[in-house]
Order: structure tokens, then sequence, then C-alpha cells
């Protein structure tokens, strides 16, 4: 007989409709973004297919060619974001394997990745 009255309040609660803009939930309660999150393929400035995925510990959205003909595969390139997971510029970075960026019009492969790549 106690529960009534609670039920009765959720009835109430889920039946009325809200009006207006829905509140944002507390920073706390939202969740936290999820690192490595991969999204299909995207096509990039140069015309062919990328596997985009996201890192949002490091801040970091990567493009990397999944196809081992492609000239392009094996380099991963990084578009830097900020805490809304938004580019931060338009300059686009090579990562090494070490993760230092490096800005890719100045990127040049060592002959040792040439190789690995073939």
């Amino acid at each position: 007989m106690k529960s009534l009255p609670i039920l009765a309040l959720l009835a109430i609660a889920i039946l009325l409709p809200t009006t207006g803009r829905a509140e944002e939930a507390p920073r706390s309660l939202r969740p936290k973004l999820v690192a490595d999150q991969k999204t299909p393929l995207q096509i990039g400035a140069d015309g062919t297919f990328y596997q985009v995925r996201y890192d949002f510990v490091k801040g970091r959205e990567y493009w990397s060619s999944p196809y081992p003909q492609h000239p392009n595969y094996g380099i991963r390139f990084v578009y830097l974001l900020d805490r809304q997971g938004q580019r931060r510029s338009q300059s686009l970075y090579v990562e090494s394997a070490s993760g230092r960026l490096q800005l890719a019009n100045t990127y040049r492969p060592s002959d040792s990745q040439i190789r690995a790549s073939r």
C-alpha cells in the first residue's frame, strides 16, 4: 500500500509531456568519449577511401588507407581535436611509430618505410 503513491508519481512523470528543450545532463553523468572509435570508410583529399578513427583520449582523428596497394598505406595521417571532438585546425600531420607528429606537407618517408610498405 505504501508503494501506491510512488507508482502514481512515476506514472505521472512518464505520461506528462515535457515542453521546451530538454535539459542537458550534467557533465559528470555524460558518457565518456570512447577511444579508438571507428567510422565507415571516408573519401580523402586524394579521392580514395580511408579508414577514419577517433582517439578522444589523445585528441586525434586518424586517417589511414586500408588497402596495401595504396601509396599511403601504413601512413597515419592525423588531425588534432579539441575537447568537444572538433578539429583544432586544418593542419594535417603524420604520426610516427613513436607517436611524434610532423606536418604532412613536410613528411618524406624514409627508404626503410617505403620498403616495409611494399
